[in-house]
């Protein structure tokens, strides 16, 4: 395993060994919806600023994703991969009058139709990710409280619970460690990786913690959602993307043969690269994950 560098951080392949790992994941639903025709979408974009940060806050902020996930000669970091575009995006869903937090589906129109013989043809499915889906009312309010504060809601279940409280919403949450992290180092955006460090050990583990959990939804979460700019995250950990409709095995209806394809077969070696192997580090650490939530390991 890569050691830690000096200030304590990941190495990026200590990183992608926690994704293979399933340590870090991105919940970002994606329901069914209707298929259409059209052409492929242009490359991903980062989605745009809304307004919700200050530049200083907006940097700042891309600074600390560059902390989590940095740039090295295998791709870009966290900010260029667009973390303070998702961040945004995600933190300002509920300000117009329909909730932006759920992209439809199925298709992305990254991927084309097959053809009668199981083989990629040029008509591709239109991106049915640019529309988003209504949240029912148990939905909308579980949102409401995680971004907005149970406050939003008139009073969440916990908040008379001794030692819960009030749920701060994620908005304020990052308002707060944005400006604290600022007041402290106003230079931060600019500041090196041995000055930075001060700075993140003075940020509370919940604070590290959403700021590195919201990097990771950035790197490796859909572009549509503001991150992944250029499928830059999914590249790095070798994952090939959303594959529908055109998916990794057809029917042939004149032979009624099934098609596997030769990039991603089902059936035989996977050419791609493989993701980084886990050590015996991340693999002590799933094992004690899984006896401490009651699991067992099996040879």
């Amino acid at each position: 395993m890569e050691p830690r560098d000096r200030w304590g951080r990941w190495s990026r392949r200590d990183f992608l060994r926690g994704v293979a790992a399933g340590a870090v994941g991105v919940a970002l639903p994606v329901a069914c919806g209707r298929p259409s025709s059209g052409s492929p979408p242009a490359a991903a974009t980062s989605g745009g600023a809304t307004g919700f940060f200050s530049s200083e806050e907006a940097a700042a902020l891309g600074r600390l994703a560059d902390f989590v996930f940095p740039p090295d000669s295998s791709g870009p970091g966290g900010s260029a991969l667009g973390t303070v575009a998702y961040v945004e995006q995600l933190l300002t869903a509920l300000d117009g009058t329909a909730p932006q937090l759920w992209r439809d589906g199925p298709y992305s129109g990254r991927a084309p139709w097959p053809d009668v013989h199981g083989q990629a043809t040029t008509d591709f499915p239109s991106d049915d990710f640019d529309d988003f889906l209504p949240l029912d009312r148990v939905h909308l309010a579980g949102w409401k409280v995680r971004l907005l504060g149970s406050s939003a809601v008139g009073g969440a279940p916990n908040d008379a619970v001794a030692g819960i409280g009030p749920v701060v919403g994620q908005r304020d949450q990052m308002k707060q460690l944005l400006g604290a992290a600022l007041a402290a180092a106003p230079s931060l955006a600019s500041m090196d990786d041995s000055a930075l460090v001060q700075v993140w050990g003075g940020l509370s583990a919940g604070e590290r913690s959403l700021v590195t959990a919201f990097t990771m939804q950035a790197v490796f979460g859909a572009p549509e959602y503001g991150g992944n700019v250029k499928l830059g995250g999914w590249a790095q950990s070798h994952f090939p993307g959303d594959q529908l409709p055109f998916g990794y095995c057809q029917y042939d209806a004149e032979t009624g043969t099934l098609v596997e394809r030769a990039d991603l077969p089902l059936t035989k070696a996977d050419p791609t690269p493989d993701p980084d192997p886990m050590d015996s580090t991340t693999l002590a650490l799933l094992d004690s994950l899984a006896a401490g939530s009651g699991g067992r390991k099996y040879y």
